[in-house]
This record gives structure tokens, C-alpha cells and sequence, in this order.
């Protein structure tokens, strides 16, 4: 996990990178706490259909941001020097929803693991697949993934 390395609160508007990665005012934020898949990364429903869970988490993001703006609130910087932080949207905590929703993992501590095991007891979001892949072992081996 990164070292803290100081608290700051900055607003405006959020453009959307990926399921865990956001950009405000020209800075890349790693949102805090949890992992989400990747663009491209492939998942098969329980329909046998295929399609790109990425890409799939990163609308509903989009969505449920819907262009208003957001509040970080900044806790460290990662090894790519990106900030990482803890996000809300008219209050509501977007790192909190993502995991909640199954959409993103609980990773790099534990602040979101009690949500996740909900979404996972629900079969809902990513835990409702029929074959699915941790996001960090698709990074390091994207055709051999550990299945969730």
C-alpha cells in the first residue's frame, strides 16, 4: 500500500479513465481501496455470452457519476505517481459504491472488504458471472487469470 503522504480535498468535474481510475482537473486519481477489471479483460455471463467486463464497469461508472462533479479526497500517491484517493458524488462514496455494486474488489486493505463479501453473497456485478478474473492476476498473465 502507498506511504500517506499528506490529506488534501480538491472538486471538479470527473472524466472517466476506467473502473478504478478517474481524472479531475488534469490529475489521474487511482481510487482508493479497491481493484476493478481492466479494459478488455473478458468475462462470460451466466448466459454463456462473453464480453469485456472493463469496459462494462467503466459505463456504469459514467453512469452513476452522470457529469456532475465529484469531491477527492487525497490519501497517498502510488508508484505511477498518480493520486490516490477516496471519491464521493453528492455525497455518496463512489470507492464504496464500485465494490458494493460488484463492480471493483476490495484491495490494498480492508476498508472495503465488508462490502464485498455482500456483493459476493448476492451474486451481483462481477460476482455474478460465470467465469470471471481477478483484475491483478489478468494484469500479470492476461490468458491464464486466476478465476474469481
Amino acid at each position: 500500500m502507498p506511504k500517506a503522504i499528506f490529506r488534501d480535498k480538491f472538486s471538479g468535474q470527473a472524466y472517466i479513465v476506467d473502473g478504478d481510475t478517474i481524472r479531475v482537473r488534469g490529475a489521474a486519481i487511482r481510487l482508493h481501496g479497491l481493484d476493478a477489471p481492466e479494459i478488455g479483460q473478458r468475462a462470460q455471463r451466466m448466459d454463456g455470452k462473453w464480453y469485456d467486463q472493463g469496459e462494462f464497469v467503466k459505463r456504469e461508472l459514467m453512469h452513476f457519476i452522470g457529469g456532475r462533479p465529484v469531491r477527492v479526497e487525497v490519501i497517498s500517491r502510488d508508484k505511477y505517481r498518480r493520486t490516490v484517493g477516496i471519491v464521493t458524488c453528492d455525497g455518496k462514496d463512489i470507492n464504496s459504491w464500485l465494490v458494493e455494486n460488484g463492480y471493483a474488489i476490495s484491495a490494498y486493505g480492508d476498508k472495503y472488504q465488508r462490502a464485498e463479501r455482500r456483493a459476493r453473497r448476492a451474486r451481483i456485478g462481477i460476482w455474478g458471472d460465470k467465469v470471471s478474473f481477478h483484475p491483478g492476476e489478468w494484469r500479470k498473465k492476461s490468458t491464464n487469470a486466476r478465476i474469481l
